[in-house]
C-alpha cells in the first residue's frame, strides 16, 4: 500500500536512464550527437518533477527516458565520398 516497489522500480529506471544517456553522450562526443540533448533533457525535467511534485505525471519525462534507453544508436555517420 505504500508503493514502495514501485518507487524502487522507477528509481532503477531513472538511474539507469541517466546512466546509459551519459555514456553514450561521451561515446558519440566526437560526432554531431542527440544523446547530449537527451542527457541535459533528462536532468532538467528530473529536477523541474522534483521541484513540482509530479514525478509520476511527468509525460515528457518518461517519454525521453523511453528514447534514450533504445538500444541501437541515434547518430549515424555521415559518409563522405
Amino acid at each position: 500500500e505504500l508503493g514502495i516497489l514501485g518507487g524502487v522500480i522507477l528509481l532503477i529506471l531513472i538511474v539507469k536512464a541517466l546512466y546509459f544517456t551519459f555514456f553514450r553522450m561521451l561515446k558519440y562526443s566526437h560526432q554531431n550527437s542527440i544523446y547530449e540533448l537527451f542527457f541535459y533533457l533528462q536532468v532538467f525535467l528530473l529536477i523541474n518533477s522534483m521541484f513540482s511534485g509530479s514525478l509520476n505525471d511527468s509525460r515528457l519525462f518518461l517519454i525521453v527516458i523511453a528514447i534514450s534507453l533504445i538500444p541501437e544508436p541515434l547518430v549515424h555517420k555521415n559518409i563522405v565520398k
